[in-house]
């Protein structure tokens, strides 16, 4: 009987622990909801609110996904391996480009304040079609002058006049959808790299999606399949943060030796490392919810370590590491394993380190800062291929 019920309680805390890492239909399920609800509670209650999830609205969802559609971006479902659809978005920026052109605005190079940006000017005679188009653009949080252009990048001097265009593809952690994403793809957007952001798992409009690990590397694979063609390999990046990046780090290991580009922010080696920091009791049960036999992709647990233990060293592509000092949950010894790691496998390895000046750090995002987000686009409109 005591057997019994130490098995009930070891499997209800598997199931628990289930819910934070693929975030099940982003709580929509009553087990979801009740676990989320308990924690935020207690999140409130002990934390201040810090380490709450957000609720999901469905309806702000597709009206932020509208907003991206009217300004470019183009939306389309896939179908990985396994059954089920994925939700991906795609966004070049000569297409954002054609429409400000379209309504008689402009997006040029200029010099303000000694600063050399990328700026939208408005047309000389506005119109209410482009009043309208403007609201929509205010979503990308670009500094907006008096003048009414906007500053989409304050970082323009590290990116050259001319060149292959580049892609950013990004997996978020499963907190929420891409459409919430709007600043990130303002920053990357705003520095004229076309994006591709996707749903993982049942995220919104995802459906019938196995809750696994391999379930995450077969939907990113199967988005990366719509992009990778249009693009040199040298000219790709893939990448995330957080829980994002592991499920990234399945392209690098699938794609390393092709050149491919990877970063990686304030993520983990092995995600021992991040539950550890949390609550080391609850290793094991992560541990145990992420058991994922699967003969067509390798056991990793969402460990970049072990994910990439085969892989030799290369001289093509590149690999980012970006930490924050003093995150509440990637440790200083972590955040130099995982770089110690990315120097093991490429001879372009990159470190950035910034400092948050919000109370949950974790939470922060590098390219708030001038520093960081200027070294970010340096490396990425700088590749060379070593000999």
């Amino acid at each position: 009987m005591a057997v019994y019920i130490q098995n009930s309680i070891s499997n209800l805390v598997t199931n628990i622990v289930k819910v934070p890492i693929y975030r099940l239909a982003l709580g929509g399920d009553p087990f979801s909801q009740f676990v989320i609800r308990v924690h935020n509670f207690f999140s409130w209650t002990f934390s201040c609110g810090r380490t709450v999830f957000r609720d999901f609205d469905p309806s702000k969802a597709e009206a932020s996904l509208e907003r991206f559609q009217q300004l470019g971006a183009g939306v389309e479902f896939v179908q990985p391996d396994g059954g089920g659809q994925v939700q991906m978005m795609t966004f070049r920026w000569k297409e954002l480009e054609a429409r400000i052109l379209q309504l008689g605005g402009r997006w040029e190079r200029t010099v303000l304040e000694n600063r050399e940006v990328f700026a939208i000017a408005p047309p000389m005679n506005n119109s209410e079609e482009w009043d309208a188009f403007a609201e929509k653009l205010s979503h990308f949080h670009w500094e907006t002058l008096e003048d009414g252009r906007m500053i989409t990048c304050d970082c323009a001097k590290v990116i050259p006049e001319q060149g292959e265009d580049r892609c950013v593809l990004f997996a978020h952690s499963t907190s929420s959808a891409f459409t919430s994403d709007w600043k990130r793809a303002g920053y990357l957007l705003g520095a004229r790299l076309d994006i591709c952001f996707f749903d993982n798992g049942n995220t919104w409009e995802n459906q019938d999606r196995p809750p696994s690990v391999h379930g995450f590397y077969q939907e990113v694979d199967a988005v990366f399949e719509k992009i990778k063609g249009q693009y040199a390999m040298q000219n790709l990046w893939v990448g995330g943060a957080c829980g994002g990046a592991p499920v990234a780090a399945y392209l690098k290991y699938r794609y390393h030796v092709e050149g491919i580009n990877f970063f990686a922010e304030k993520s983990f080696p092995k995600i021992d490392d991040f539950v550890e920091q949390i609550s080391p009791w609850l290793v094991p049960y992560v541990q145990e919810a992420l058991i994922d036999p699967s003969p067509n992709f390798p056991d990793t647990q969402f460990s970049v370590e072990k994910m990439w233990q085969t892989l030799n060293p290369s001289n093509v592509g590149q690999v980012v590491v970006i930490d924050i000092e003093g995150d509440e949950h990637i440790s200083l010894d972590a955040q130099n394993r995982y770089f110690e790691l990315a120097q093991r496998i490429n001879t372009q390895a990159h470190r950035i380190t910034f400092i948050s000046n919000e109370r949950w750090r974790h939470a922060d995002d590098f390219y708030r800062y001038q520093e960081a987000r200027e070294r970010f686009l340096q490396i990425v409109f700088s590749y060379t291929q070593m000999t």
